[in-house]
Parts: C-alpha cells; sequence; structure tokens
C-alpha cells in the first residue's frame, strides 16, 4: 500500500500543528527514496537508512522518546515460507523490545505509554517500548506474545481473541476479513471505521481542502477551520481532562452518559489495568468496551483512561 496511506491519518487535516508528532522511518534507502515523492508534502516526517535489527540505529532515531513504535512488514516474495515470510518483523520487534530503558528518563509527551518493569524488588525500574507489529502469517504471533510474558493467558483461541491482539500489539491484514464480510451486510461499518481512523477524511474531502487559502500549515496556524471540524479519537484520562467534571462516575455507564449527554463525547471503552499494581508489574492494560445491562459494570479504577470520540476543538 505504501507509506503514504500510513501518514495520511496521522496528517489528517483535522489535527492542528501542536498536535502533530514527529513520524521517523527507518528502512532501506532505495524503498525510502522511492516513497519519498509521496511523502515530502507532509510536516514533520524524517527517514534514516538503517535497520531496525541494529541497535545503534534505534538510539539514533532517540526510540525512547517514541509514542508507539510500528514495525511494518516488507513486500513477500511468493515462493516464500509462510512461517518466514515474517522473519524481519520479529526478529526487529524483539530487538526492540530487548532494549531497556530506565523509567528515570520518562517521556515527557506519552509517560502513559510505557511499562515500568523490575525483575527484582529494590532494583532499578525499566519500561519497554510500546511497539505495534505487521504479521503477513497471523500464526506467527505466537513469537510476539513470547516478548511481553503473554503466551499462554489465552491458549487455545482464536487468534482474534489473543493476547497480543486485543491489546494492540499486533496487526494483520487477514483481520480485515471479518471486517469485509460485516460491510456486505451493513455499509455503514465501513463509514464508522473511516470515521475512527481518518476522522471521516476522503480522498475528494482532501482534494477540496487543499483548494482552500487556509490549506497551508504554519507554527501560527493552532486552530481548524469550519471546513475541518470532524470527529478524532483520543485517549482521556478520568481524572484531567473534560471527563474530570462528569458526576455520577462510579461505573462506564454513567461516564458513558453524562460525557455524551453534556459534552457530546462518545467514550468506546475503558483501558485501565488487568490487574492490580502489586500484581501486574508489567501494568499491562486492557480494554473494556460497551455498557453491560443498566451500566453498573465495569466499576471505575483509579488512573484509568478512556476511548472517546470527541468532535476538533473550536477557537
Amino acid at each position: 500500500m505504501g507509506l503514504r496511506n500510513f501518514v495520511m491519518p496521522l496528517r489528517a487535516s483535522s489535527y492542528t500543528r501542536q498536535e502533530l508528532k514527529d513520524i521517523v522511518f527507518v528502512g532501506s534507502l532505495d524503498y525510502l527514496q522511492r516513497e519519498w515523492r509521496f511523502l515530502q508534502n507532509f510536516p514533520q516526517i524524517y527517514i534514516l537508512p538503517g535497520s531496525a535489527l541494529y541497535s545503534g540505529d534505534l538510539h539514533a532515531v532517540n526510540i525512547e522518546e517514541c509514542s508507539m513504535c510500528a514495525v511494518l512488514s516488507s513486500p513477500s516474495k511468493s515462493s516464500s515460507s509462510p512461517t518466514l515470510v515474517d522473519t524481519e518483523p520479529i526478529m526487529a520487534t524483539l530487538n526492540i523490545g530487548s532494549l531497556r530503558i530506565s523509567c528515570s528518563a520518562q517521556t515527557p509527551s506519552e509517560p502513559r505509554c510505557t511499562r515500568c518493569f523490575s525483575d527484582n524488588p529494590g532494583k532499578s525500574k525499566y519500561r519497554r517500548i510500546p511497539i505495534l507489529t505487521e504479521l503477513k502469517n497471523p500464526s506467527n504471533m505466537h513469537f510476539i506474545e513470547q516478548l511481553g510474558g503473554m503466551e499462554g493467558d489465552l491458549s487455545g483461541v482464536s487468534l482474534h481473541l489473543s493476547t497480543s491482539f486485543a491489546t494492540g500489539t499486533v496487526f494483520s491484514g487477514s483481520f480485515l476479513d471479518s471486517l469485509l464480510a460485516t460491510a456486505f451486510y451493513n455499509y455503514h461499518v465501513l463509514e464508522l471505521l473511516q470515521m475512527l481512523v481518518t476522522g471521516g477524511i476522503s480522498s475528494q474531502l482532501e482534494q477540496h481542502l487543499d483548494k482552500e487559502k487556509f490549506c497551508g500549515l504554519n507554527d501560527s496556524y493552532s486552530t481548524v477551520s469550519p471546513g475541518r471540524m470532524r470527529c478524532k479519537l483520543g485517549l482521556l484520562s478520568l481524572n484531567q481532562t473534560i471527563l474530570s467534571d462528569i458526576q455520577p462516575r462510579r461505573t462506564f455507564g454513567q461516564i458513558f452518559c453524562g460525557s455524551l449527554d453534556n459534552l457530546g463525547v462518545l467514550c468506546l471503552g475503558l483501558y485501565r489495568m488487568i490487574d492490580e499494581e502489586e500484581r501486574n508489574p508489567e501494568h499491562k492494560r486492557g480494554v473494556y468496551a460497551g455498557v453491560e445491562g443498566a451500566g453498573h459494570r465495569p466499576s471505575m479504577r483509579a488512573k484509568a483512561t478512556s476511548f472517546c470520540v470527541k468532535e476538533t476543538a473550536r477557537a
């Protein structure tokens, strides 16, 4: 699909300049040169010829500062073995996951995305870099699960119910098969997915916005023009954002109804600790979606956050 389709949702016109994060690509120079003509007009895009298999290249791009590291699969040859087709992404993921970064050097931009852990009590704590790995063959997922000690948590279940898929650490194109089957009977499913990923953007809308006089991005461009006011998916803290004013808030149902009625914000689910902190040294989190029954479960916990769809803030 090319890197342009990877970048476009992250550079949608509904974002202001201050909301954009730097994107750094590390890979083959020949491939990056071929793709650069499709990327050169996007702001804050950088490339580094190298390989994710070498720690020196990873530290050169300050990987310890990243909010998320995505490992993309390279085009596979038709003669490749299904088992070996994901060799490079798996090796790169294991290499990145083996990096130990002190928790004292906390990332200022996204402190919640890291997982602090310690092999022995009393010793210094370290954090792992959040990784999303693309796999051509989903059955190779168990190699990724070994990295986080997740293998065996949900043994004997389908790939769609595996821990690594549920926690958002792997992705495969085959996961879209069920989505296509659903969209055959309800085309609104694709519209919902497009809204969640791109804020409802389409190639026709982008071409229209490019013709507007406000299409240029600069440091003083901190607001969004009316034509770009679309929904955005965000991860909001229950204690440090607009959700902190919602009362009562003892259950997810109360948060769901309160945010929708008072703020026009749709909460899709809770992102919270799977277990208590003392029994969860790696701070694993899971997403709890949906309102059960009358909304009495699940109950709120400290440090919980919520995935929400919210409208772009007006000036």
